[in-house]
């Protein structure tokens, strides 16, 4: 092996990819009305730091609800500007990608929509 020569703990083991903060969120699931429905889920975040185009947004269902049910999830803006898609799925996690289409978001309020969400 090699002797480490300098190292600084702070810095992430993958510095492309790091939390920038938490989302205060809710999730409206009243489009699925019953125990085993499909439906969409509207998602509404007021996030505490600057959200940019290209960032990532990292969903975790309600215990019980899950993604990719009867198809591939999708992600649609309501009042985000630009595009999302799903990036992955994986357990009750969704993770969704801006497209570098809007622009970065920030103060109030803003919503999407997850499909093909199973309850």
């Amino acid at each position: 092996g090699g002797q480490r020569i300098d190292s600084n703990s702070s810095v992430p083991a993958d510095p492309l990819r790091r939390a920038v903060g938490d989302l205060v969120a809710s999730i409206d699931a009243s489009a699925i009305e019953k125990a085993g429905a499909v439906g969409d889920l509207i998602v509404s975040i007021t996030p505490t730091f600057t959200l940019p185009n290209d960032g990532f947004i990292a969903v975790t269902l309600p215990s019980g609800y899950s993604a990719n049910a009867g198809g591939t999830s999708q992600a649609l803006s309501v009042s985000l500007s630009g595009t999302l898609s799903v990036s992955s799925v994986s357990g009750q996690t969704v993770l969704l990608a801006r497209n570098s289409d809007g622009t970065a978001i920030s103060a109030g309020t803003h919503s999407f929509r997850i499909t093909r969400v199973q309850s």
